[in-house]
């Protein structure tokens, strides 16, 4: 090969270099999508995926879940009942026999009790690693000790009387299970299940009328029976197959919106912006007797400004058993630049804000 020919090539590659470089200093999406195209290029392969260089991390203690599930026995009644904006109307299509019977229930004026929980008795334990297998959470959740709910029943059918009164009654409904914790190719927590049952104890949907309560009796004990079979010898397998999309809705994509943050310097009322909070896990948690320590990217996003999160290792405070929190000096610049790219990384500065 000529020289004229390597010296083109240096340049083709030096150009490149720069190009991918301001790519990733302008990239709409964070650099986390890039990740995940390696990451599932490395399990397509067989491997498994443990980035390196998260931007924060985050070690529960055993301690600060007992405290939390104490707080929570007082708290948590009023706020089901109260801000849970549960239904006061519903609506059931019931069909038999491949559709050649259908009828549909209404229940209106649905009022609720307040529940009681028992949630003193919930146990949330971390267990060790069991030979080669990762730790464990263990949960023993007695979730409704007494629920009411009272409703009107409608129906269009001949047969079903009208303006029926139910009750729908949940007694002793109690859920256990154990699992671990896993990262999957798109950054989500993925639980796989050991364990899981699932008891209605003494729960019943109550009707007035005795024609109406001796044709449901069967239906719903039998109803009761299979999913608490079901949840016994399948539960395993079935939690673990739609645990991830469950878990990663219920958290919200691991997107955690900061809106209408003010800003921090005097004077500078009214001036807002919208971050968020990326904490999409970056390898397996680890769980442990006592605690249970995870990685997770902690990058502050700002519309289309995006940063590039270098590796910066960090170690928890050792032989520590209570809960804590890290964060990266690289998260901390990234997060300093994404508030400098926002209104509230600008000072305005005139004689009404000064004084």
């Amino acid at each position: 090969m000529r020289l004229r020919e390597i010296a083109s090539l240096v340049v083709l590659a030096t150009v490149a270099n720069i190009g991918l470089r301001e790519q990733t200093v302008t990239a709409k999406h964070s650099v986390i999508h890039n990740k995940i195209k390696i990451a599932k290029d490395i399990m397509r392969n067989g491997g498994e995926v443990a980035w390196d260089h998260p931007g924060a991390g985050l070690r529960i203690g055993q301690h600060t879940m007992d405290a939390f599930i104490k707080n929570m026995d007082g708290f948590f009644p009023q706020y089901f009942v109260a801000d849970l904006a549960l239904p006061l109307t519903h609506h059931q299509q019931i069909s038999f026999l491949w559709e050649s019977l259908v009828f549909n229930l209404w229940w209106k004026d649905i009022s609720y009790d307040i529940p009681e929980f028992d949630i003193k008795d919930i146990k949330f334990e971390m267990e060790k690693p069991r030979e080669k297998k990762p730790g464990r959470l263990v949960v023993r959740f007695p979730a409704l000790k007494k629920f009411h709910m009272h409703a009107i029943q409608d129906c269009d059918s001949w047969w079903i009387p009208d303006d029926e009164k139910v009750s729908l009654d949940f007694e002793d409904f109690e859920v256990d299970f154990s699992c671990s914790l896993h990262l999957n190719a798109e950054g989500n927590l993925r639980p796989i299940f050991y364990t899981f049952h699932m008891n209605f104890g003494d729960s019943y949907l109550y009707y007035d009328n005795p024609f109406w309560a001796f044709v449901m009796h069967q239906i719903v004990e039998f109803a009761m029976i299979i999913i608490e079979n079901t949840a016994f010898f399948c539960g395993e397998l079935i939690m673990s197959q739609i645990g991830e999309p469950v878990l990663t809705t219920f958290l919200g994509d691991y997107k955690l919106p900061l809106h209408q943050m003010p800003s921090p310097f005097p004077g500078q009322e009214g001036t807002v912006a919208d971050f968020t909070l990326d904490w999409r896990a970056t390898q397996d948690p680890v769980i442990r007797p006592g605690g249970m320590d995870s990685w997770m990217l902690g990058e502050i996003l700002y519309k289309d400004y995006s940063c590039d999160l270098r590796p910066d290792p960090f170690e928890f405070m050792p032989d520590s058993v209570y809960s804590q929190a890290v964060m990266t000096e690289s998260a901390a610049s990234c997060m300093a630049n994404a508030v400098a790219a926002s209104p509230i990384g600008k000072l305005m500065l005139n004689q009404e804000k000064t004084n």
